[in-house]
């Protein structure tokens, strides 16, 4: 396995109140990693960090050797496009078409031209499961789930060494979690992309994590991979692990 991410004692606080609390991780190329745990334990915050929307106020984020979390907003746009975030709501331009939506990165990050634009929107259209037709639609025209994919496929077409993703599932009907969760796990394996999903669903975790990381308020209370989670005595893990059992039963 090879390291291709790290978080170095890293710590943020808002007006006052800590969030992190020094949490330190690593992440290896082509794994699926899951960060768990209840509202406000600083799940998200984490990954604003890593992409620069915000910034720790002490501790490293190291990437490719390099530590990012002092980079300038122009040093941040090749980790952007290297870590794409697709984020908890689609967060489409409700007055571009679903083509200018996924081409929207493509033009501000890319030198493409249009032929090879117009290949990167259609295969990663593809990759998600989404049929063309639907390119010269607004966002208002299709389902909410179609929305996620589509927010996916805008992040996919960067062709990211790192896709992260804040919630994927909140507000989606089982089955249409499921088919989520299944594509996040399809594109990490086809694309050897690795993935860092925010997350409080144990039961996805479970399914397709190869590394799960928990956090009860701004500290990591367990990690490991799935066989360890499953035994953890973590009261936090347990309470996790018998939603999961409750829900199957």
């Amino acid at each position: 396995m090879s390291r291709i991410l790290e978080f170095q004692n890293i710590k943020k606080s808002f007006s006052g109140r800590e969030v992190l609390k020094g949490i330190s991780f690593e992440v290896n190329k082509g794994d699926i990693v899951f960060i768990l745990g209840t509202s406000g334990t600083g799940k998200s915050v984490l990954l604003k960090n890593l992409v620069g929307l915000l910034r720790p106020d002490s501790g490293a984020i190291i990437w490719h050797d390099k530590d990012i979390s002092q980079y300038s907003e122009e040093q941040y746009l090749e980790v952007r496009k290297n870590c794409c975030l697709v984020f908890q709501q689609p967060a489409l331009f409700d007055s571009m078409t679903l083509y200018e939506n996924i081409a929207f990165g493509l033009r501000r990050l890319t030198n493409l031209n249009e032929e090879e634009l117009d290949k990167q929107v259609r295969d990663s259209l593809k990759a998600v499961d989404l049929k063309e037709e639907i390119l010269s639609l607004k966002p208002a025209a299709i389902s909410y789930g179609m929305q996620k994919r589509l927010s996916i496929a805008r992040s996919l077409c960067l062709n990211p060494e790192i896709l992260l993703f804040d919630e994927p599932t909140t507000g989606l009907d089982p089955v249409s979690t499921q088919a989520i969760n299944q594509l996040i796990f399809r594109l990490s394996r086809k694309y050897d992309t690795t993935s860092i999903v925010v997350s409080h669903d144990m039961h996805c975790a479970l399914d397709i994590a190869d590394y799960i990381i928990v956090l009860d308020k701004g500290k990591i209370v367990e990690q490991g991979d799935v066989d360890k989670i499953k035994c953890s005595e973590v009261p936090l893990v347990k309470d996790f692990l018998q939603e999961v059992l409750d829900a199957n039963s």
